[in-house]
């Protein structure tokens, strides 16, 4: 009006935030060992998928030579020959077993932290987990019930389904199986959605963001 040009205001008035360097391997695993049961808090995207790969790395140290040895079993018994299979194949079971129950925790842990960082619940873990075993339990039920009155595959997810399916069992049945078995699925296809989106800006009622600062 006097000739000052004012200096226009910008529409958004949010903060800039700036987002940290990415996790490292080995830091992702010291943060999940050090966090071994705790759940609290938030966990970004590199922390979560580098402490998974090496989970699946040391689950895979005992799996890979029980797999060969098996496999050399059936190869060596196919042809008449005798092989000292047994002792070493206990031992590479035992200590799968160790690793996969000493990784549950963690990997739990990391999970939760991972859903929290993006405005997620905990509890679908919790879900996905008892749809697994809802599911498990409901699909044995109609699979043993059909293969004692047919000629049903060998069991497996996918096989059991199928019998299932092309059974006669009663159709509210089939579809209280398809239903449930549906859920769980969808269920561990959300979860890992979640946990390759990207991290809130700013804090949440999880806490702040392990990524991005003001």
């Amino acid at each position: 009006m006097f000739g000052h040009n004012q200096p226009q205001q910008s529409a958004s008035t949010s903060p800039a935030t700036t987002s940290r360097p990415r996790v490292s391997f080995r830091e992702a695993i010291r943060l999940c060992w050090d966090k071994y049961t705790d759940c609290s808090g938030r966990a970004r995207r590199s922390e979560y998928w580098w402490f998974l790969l090496f989970a699946l790395m040391a689950i895979f140290v005992p799996l890979l030579p029980l797999g060969i040895l098996y496999h050399a079993y059936d190869l060596a018994t196919a042809r008449g020959a005798q092989v000292l299979w047994f002792l070493p194949s206990i031992m590479l079971f035992i200590a799968l077993l160790v690793i996969v129950l000493f990784m549950l925790c963690p990997l739990y842990a990391a999970t939760t932290r991972r859903l929290h960082d993006t405005g997620r619940s905990g509890k679908w873990i919790g879900w996905d987990i008892a749809l697994s075993v809802v599911s498990s339990i409901v699909l044995s039920v109609a699979y043993g019930a059909v293969n004692y009155v047919s000629d049903a595959p060998a069991p497996g997810n996918f096989a059991m389904m199928r019998a299932v399916f092309h059974s006669s069992l009663p159709l509210l049945v089939v579809a209280s199986v398809f239903i449930v078995y549906m859920a769980h699925i969808a269920v561990s296809a959300s979860i890992l959605v979640f946990t390759l989106l990207d991290s809130q800006r700013g804090e949440n009622k999880y806490g702040r963001s392990p990524k991005y600062q003001p």
